[in-house]
C-alpha cells in the first residue's frame, strides 16, 4: 500500500502537510492528491513554506517528518522553532540527515585539486548537521526539554553502483564551475585533474 493510499484508508480527517521546492512539483502533489481522492473535506492537502508552518495553530501535529529542513534550508533552528510550535504534546518528529554524504566530500577534494584550496561551504550545505550532537543541540537551544525528550537514531547506507557512477553524482554539482576553469585555464587539464582527486577519494574512503 502505498503511502496516498495508506493515508485515505486510516487518516480519514487527518491534515496532509507537504512542503514543495518547485511549481511542477506543487501542481504534481495536487494532481496524486485529486487522484487519490485526498483533496476533499475530510482531508486537507497544504503547500506550505520549507522552512515554516505558521499557517496552522500550535500543536496542530501527531507527526512531522523532515526529509529535508536540516539538509538544505538556511535556518535550522526556525524549522525547530516550527515543529515544537506545531507538535501536539507527546508528539513525533522524524527527521533526516546525513551524518558522511560521501559524494560531498568527494566533490570538495576534487574542486580543492583544481582551486588549491577547501572550496567555500555552499549556501544549502547538506553537511551542515553531520557531526554527531548538531540535531541534538538544535533541539536544546530551541526548548525541547532533554528530560522529557526521547531522541532515538537509525541509519542506512548510500551505493552508488559502479564507481565511476559515484564519481559522476559527486562532480555533477560543481561541473559548471569545473567547465568555466577549464576553458579559462589552457595550459593545464581542469576537468582531468578533478576527476583523478575525485577517484583517488572515493578509494581512500573505501
Amino acid at each position: 500500500m502505498g503511502l496516498l493510499e495508506l493515508l485515505h484508508a486510516r487518516f480519514r480527517a487527518s491534515i496532509l502537510c507537504a512542503v514543495m521546492f518547485r511549481k511542477p512539483q506543487l501542481d504534481k502533489a495536487h494532481r496524486r492528491a485529486v487522484a487519490a481522492e485526498l483533496a476533499d473535506q475530510n482531508i486537507r492537502v497544504e503547500i506550505v513554506d520549507a522552512q515554516s508552518i505558521s499557517i496552522f495553530a500550535g500543536h496542530a501535529f501527531g507527526l512531522v517528518t523532515c526529509c529535508c529542513a536540516f539538509l538544505f534550508c538556511q535556518k535550522p533552528l526556525r524549522v525547530i522553532r516550527e515543529v515544537r510550535r506545531g507538535l501536539k504534546p507527546g508528539g513525533t518528529l522524524s527527521a533526516t540527515h546525513w551524518r558522511n554524504l560521501v559524494i560531498a566530500v568527494v566533490g570538495c577534494a576534487a574542486v580543492q585539486a583544481v582551486l588549491g584550496v577547501p572550496p567555500p561551504k555552499p549556501l544549502f550545505n547538506p553537511m551542515a548537521s553531520a557531526q554527531p550532537g548538531v540535531v541534538e543541540g538544535y533541539l536544546s537551544q530551541d526548548g525541547f526539554d532533554p528530560a522529557t525528550t526521547e531522541v532515538a537514531a537509525s541509519q542506512y547506507r548510500s551505493r552508488f553502483g559502479e564507481p565511476r557512477e559515484g564519481r559522476r553524482m559527486a562532480l555533477m554539482p560543481v561541473r559548471d564551475k569545473l567547465v568555466e576553469l577549464h576553458e579559462q585555464e589552457t595550459e593545464s587539464d581542469m576537468i582531468e585533474n578533478a576527476m583523478d582527486a575525485a577517484v583517488k577519494c572515493f578509494v581512500e574512503l573505501g
